[in-house]
């Protein structure tokens, strides 16, 4: 929080700096499930419910 000379508060959100890394992340995690449940003879990790989870709490 940033006070701002006339007593309003200003709150900001600097996620833009670490987005690329974020998404370097996601697409890694993503591409390790599939490459597991591919090769892996044990019950498969449910792609699409992760997915869909992932997309809740962003919106949440």
């Amino acid at each position: 929080m940033t006070p701002i000379a006339n007593g309003t508060i200003n709150i900001e959100r600097k996620v833009g700096q670490y987005h690329g890394f974020m998404a370097a992340v996601l697409v890694i995690g993503y591409l390790a499930v599939l490459i597991y449940n591919m090769f892996t003879k044990k019950d498969k990790l449910p792609v699409l419910r992760m997915l869909i989870i992932g997309i809740l709490v962003q919106f949440g």
